[in-house]
């Protein structure tokens, strides 16, 4: 088969899965507009929605739980989460998804471009678009770059916890470590991003711990990360000791946990532990 047939057979078969699953009408608030999916969330529909609408959101079909989980992807644009175990937990727990695109590459520290200039009115927007959903917990979840996001915006909320494989805690020292000179473009639109009336949390702990957070009681958050990944271990470091943040660690020398926890068949139950809120502080180890 040549590759304009396998092209033509992959948008065709797109379309079938958006007729299947069905965008319903958008979720209106003010002049917004957010894509809205009821039932098994598809990976090409989500994939097609971010890019078009930078979010989409995901409605249980059936008996909500009152659970919205936001995950966040990465400035490489990937979910991070092993669709099959992310879909089966979502199930399990019959929660809502909201998933939030980094079109521009800024682990949307100055927020999301289509909800406005800045991440006082995506946190705005966020904000009604809860309101309005029925909702009786929330979360954030992200990989890498998208954790990084998962926690500022759980902190800033605040969400009652937030799930994160190996996160970039400080942005600085990743950008300016050998092998990672090219991230010194992302590092210069995040500075060139940021609405000068806004903080710019280089480090996760100005968020977590520091003068920067705006939440009385700081929100649980809990980290797996690579033991045997020296960059991810070097940036875990920032965190030992806050007494939020739960530390796991595994015998992996990868960046790319969840692809490793999803082989060993761990990552769903990581998932619905980390994801699920009974109104208890997560238990630190």
């Amino acid at each position: 088969m040549d590759t304009s047939q396998e092209a033509e057979n992959e948008t065709d078969a797109e379309v079938s899965r958006e007729r299947q699953y069905g965008f319903i009408r958008p979720l209106q608030n003010g002049n917004l507009r957010v894509p809205h999916l009821v039932g098994r969330l598809s990976l090409p529909v989500m994939r097609r929605a971010v890019r078009d609408h930078q979010c989409l959101y995901c409605e249980h079909a059936g008996e909500r739980s009152g659970l919205l989980v936001i995950v966040f992807q990465t400035v490489a644009r990937r979910l991070g989460i092993p669709i099959d175990d992310f879909s089966r937990t979502i199930r399990m727990l019959r929660a809502d998804v909201l998933v939030l695109g980094d079109p521009d590459a800024t682990l949307l520290m100055s927020g999301l471009e289509a909800w406005g200039a800045s991440r006082r009115e995506t946190l705005s927007v966020l904000t009604k678009l809860i309101e309005g959903r029925d909702l009786t917990s929330v979360c954030t979840l992200g990989h890498s770059s998208g954790g990084t996001a998962a926690v500022i915006y759980a902190a800033l909320m605040p969400a009652e916890r937030a799930l994160v494989f190996n996160p970039i805690v400080d942005v600085p020292s990743l950008m300016n470590t050998e092998g990672f000179t090219h991230k010194a473009k992302v590092w210069a639109r995040i500075e060139d991003s940021q609405h000068p009336d806004e903080p710019c949390f280089t480090n996760l702990t100005q968020c977590i711990a520091g003068p920067g957070r705006t939440t009385r009681i700081p929100t649980p958050i809990h980290v797996h990360y690579s033991r045997r990944s020296w960059r991810d271990l070097a940036q875990m470091s920032y965190l030992k000791g806050i007494e939020s943040v739960a530390l796991q660690g595994w015998e992996h020398e990868d960046h790319d946990l969840t692809r490793y926890l999803a082989k060993k068949d761990v990552l769903t139950d990581l998932l619905i532990d980390g994801l699920k809120y009974d109104g208890q502080q997560i238990r630190m180890p």
